[in-house]
């Protein structure tokens, strides 16, 4: 399952900047337990790509929803500590030789969604932000 809490790392490749972050997240107490799962939901992002690259046709066309990017709060005063650029980093994936992704990055868009559960985050109030990632088959 992509995105389970319950899924660790398996300690394949990351991006460098997912990397950054695990590490930066695991010897924070409250976000230790999420650390393994983050590199692990790109370990998973990184097999289905490869996967979609595989089955289609030369020319063959993808999209992908994903959050735009995650934002790390301070605890107490839900200010943004950190911000990783997820459809960013995604796309720089696809790119990069080293993950063996068979897919040209055409575009990425970013869409501004109303958020609805005004309990549900920090910053629950403001504006959620999805991209879809557009990718093709590379020609052989």
């Amino acid at each position: 399952m992509v995105g389970s809490i319950l899924r660790g790392s398996e300690g394949h490749l990351i991006p460098d900047e997912v990397r950054d972050l695990v590490e930066w997240m695991s010897p924070q107490r409250a976000r230790k337990p999420k650390a393994d799962a983050t590199a692990g939901y790109f370990e998973d992002l990184t097999i289905a790509l490869k996967e979609i690259g595989r089955v289609l046709v030369p020319g063959g066309r993808m999209a992908m929803v994903v959050s735009a990017r995650h934002s790390f709060y301070e605890l107490v005063s839900r200010e943004v500590v950190r911000t990783l650029p997820l459809a960013e980093t995604l796309g720089k994936m696809v790119e990069d030789p080293r993950f063996g992704i068979d897919l040209r990055l055409l575009d990425v868009v970013e869409i501004e969604l109303p958020k609805m559960d005004f309990a549900a985050r920090p910053q629950a109030r403001g504006a959620y932000h999805e991209a879809i990632i557009l990718c093709e088959k590379r020609q052989r």
